[in-house]
């Protein structure tokens, strides 16, 4: 029996190449898009640390035409001295502050993030400053908190490493995570390099700066958080205002319209406000026991516990006197399960504890404004609609007085 086989198909030479390049991007992303769904938390980690070296990369690009390198031979010796002494002072400056936060476990990711945001926010600052000699001070801090960022990395390297993988594996991923991060940031520095010269690459690190800032875990939902509270705030301030000149003119309807659009803003956006305050509750209880536990005034683990409201922290009894206590819904507010077991500081190293009573009684203040705030909304909205229903029974019986009158007339 005969078979006929089919010629192999024979691509054109462009069809190679783009199959190539495509085949090199879905290598290089595959991992990242491993990353995010993963729960690892040198997963999680690792992404902003991508983004980090991403950032990097594409500032060293911008510095590599920049008056740091832009010298005469025969005049670079003091030159490449003091840029040597720019490059170590980066350690003496932030190894001496960042040793006791690092032996605690609580700050690391915060460290972490801070030092993507402020790079972010001096790369912004230097772009249209970068044949000025502000890019030497600019340059310095760039550097400083990315030492902050290495010795940062070290530290959670060491926290993150499981028990399966060990601390050279788990800094071998990072160095593997940081070699694509290079690789990721170098291709659009050059692009843009060319476009737009060196100002547009900084610009473009601090986008990769700030993208690597929002890959920390805690990011999205505490941004969320954050900026619904600042529209509440806002919201009701600016009632605040337009209410005080209610009081001098109460016939403008300027600030009459302008008073409503603000309590709506506000009153509108605090339920908002409760539900991602929801999702951030569950992430610090389920990433930053100790400060869950601080926050609630939680000493005791058991299932089923109890949310208290107020009272005053006691570190050394390990109980919050004078609280008031709804059995099983912390539980619920931290895992979604009334029954759920809850850590409580008793169970965490006492060095990591956060100041219970100050953290406390700032989180019920916290809570205790934005009940109060919406329950003042909802009594002007009340008085609001009874003084609108009050002026249209009163236009109502002068309508009718008036008729009235001119029927006997």
């Amino acid at each position: 029996m005969r078979v006929d086989r089919a010629r192999p198909r024979r691509y054109p030479w462009w069809q190679l190449i783009l199959i190539g390049l495509v085949g090199l991007f879905e290598a290089l992303f595959r991992p990242i898009a491993r990353m995010w769904r993963s729960e690892d938390p040198l997963d999680t980690y690792g992404l902003a640390h991508l983004g980090s070296v991403a950032g990097d990369a594409m500032v060293a690009v911008a510095l590599a035409g920049s008056v740091f390198f832009d010298i005469p031979v025969g005049e670079a010796t003091s030159e490449v001295a003091l840029y040597l002494v720019l490059t170590m002072a980066p350690l003496a400056i932030a190894g001496p502050f960042l040793v006791p936060l690092l032996d605690r476990a609580g700050p690391r990711r915060a460290i972490s993030f801070g030092a993507a945001l402020g790079r972010a926010v001096v790369c912004l600052y230097a772009a249209p400053r970068f044949g000025t000699l502000l890019l030497f001070p600019s340059a310095l801090v760039l550097l400083v908190l990315a030492k902050v960022h290495g010795i940062t990395r070290n530290g959670l390297a060491v926290a993150y490493a499981g028990p399966n993988e060990g601390l050279v594996r788990a800094n071998a991923r990072l160095g593997r995570i940081g070699v694509g991060g290079a690789i990721l940031g170098a291709a659009p520095a050059l692009a843009l390099l060319k476009m737009g010269g060196a100002s547009a690459v900084l610009y473009g690190a601090s986008a990769a700066y700030a993208v690597a800032a929002m890959l920390n875990p805690a990011s999205l939902n505490q941004v969320v958080h954050m900026a619904l509270a600042a529209y509440v705030a806002t919201g009701f301030g600016v009632a605040a205002v337009h209410a005080f000149f209610l009081l001098r003119d109460r016939g403008s309807r300027f600030h009459r319209r302008a008073f409503a659009i603000a309590l709506v803003v506000g009153a509108v956006t605090i339920p908002l406000e409760v539900v991602s305050g929801d999702f951030l509750a569950k992430m610090v209880a389920r990433n930053q026991p100790a400060k869950f536990a601080a926050m609630e005034g939680h000493y005791r683990t058991a299932a089923g516990a109890a949310l208290v409201i107020g009272g005053l922290p006691d570190d050394a009894a390990r109980e919050t006197r004078w609280a008031i206590r709804v059995p099983g819904l912390l539980s619920f507010l931290a895992h979604g399960d009334f029954g759920a077991t809850v850590t409580g500081l008793a169970d965490i190293p006492r060095d990591e504890w956060p100041p219970t009573a100050i953290v406390h009684l700032a989180f019920d203040l916290m809570v205790a404004l934005g009940v109060a705030l919406l329950a003042l909304a909802a009594v002007v909205d009340s008085l609001s609609r009874a003084a609108s229903y009050a002026t249209d029974i009163a236009e109502i019986a002068i309508n009718q007085a008036i008729l009235m009158d001119e029927d006997r007339a």
